[in-house]
């Protein structure tokens, strides 16, 4: 069962007006939780898979080629290479008139 949290309308504006959105908090809250509910036709890559995690730290640019925006990365710190690309994928996105809703959430 689903318990609806108290800051989601609060990430669903800023996701309405911004392209990135990084949320952080305490471990085990449901944040995770809270944004495949609220995004569910966005697609979730999770880094806690080293599979994953290797792959997105030894190519960061071919990581958001396959996974293209919007998406959900969780975990993200687990792989820091991939915070250099995220601007230029997010101007690139914007430029190409992909501004209506957030296209990273980590």
């Amino acid at each position: 069962m689903y318990i609806t949290r108290h800051i989601e309308p609060v990430v669903s504006r800023i996701a309405g007006r911004k392209p990135i959105i990084v949320l952080t908090g305490a471990r085990q809250v449901g944040k995770s939780t809270m944004l495949k509910e609220v995004y569910r036709d966005t697609r979730y890559i999770t880094l806690n898979n080293p599979a994953v995690r290797q792959s997105a730290k030894d190519s960061p640019s071919l990581f958001f080629d396959v996974n293209k925006p919007p998406v959900i990365v969780d975990e993200i710190q687990k792989a820091p290479e991939l915070f250099d690309y995220i601007k230029d994928v997010a101007d690139e996105n914007k430029a190409k008139g992909r501004n209506s809703h957030s296209d990273l959430f980590g």
